[in-house]
């Protein structure tokens, strides 16, 4: 499928950008640490869907992205974006938290990618 947007770099200028309620005004006790230690902070890229009567998210990379036969899942967003998508991820043992969730691509008008910035569990 050609798309104009096809070779637009996936890291472009975000769009929007939609933060966790403890990224407003104070800062997170994950995000107030010394330098010198290794940051729990990774990124993802998930794909959203949107059709009239529903919303859906794809990950692109990590257990979350096929079941064991190599099928994509994708699951529906109940509600906001932001808590659907972070919920998935904590649910499943792949974060603590998500902090930032920004548009870095829209594909066409029902399609969006977008970076979902978030902590790791420490183990």
């Amino acid at each position: 499928m050609n798309n104009e947007n096809e070779n637009q770099p996936r890291n472009s200028k975000s769009l929007n950008v939609f933060t966790s309620p403890q990224d407003k005004g104070s800062a997170h006790k994950d995000d107030i640490s010394n330098s010198a230690k290794p940051s729990n902070r990774k990124k993802m890229v998930v794909i959203v869907i949107k059709s009239k009567t529903a919303t859906q998210f794809h990950f692109t990379e990590g257990a979350l992205q096929t079941t064991a036969d190599k099928t994509p899942l994708w699951f529906e967003a109940r509600g906001d974006l932001f808590s659907a998508i972070e919920n998935i991820m904590i649910m499943n043992g792949l974060a603590l938290n998500l902090t930032q969730l920004n548009e870095i691509r829209k594909v066409n008008d029902i399609c969006t990618d977008y970076e979902a910035v978030f902590n790791t569990i420490k183990l």
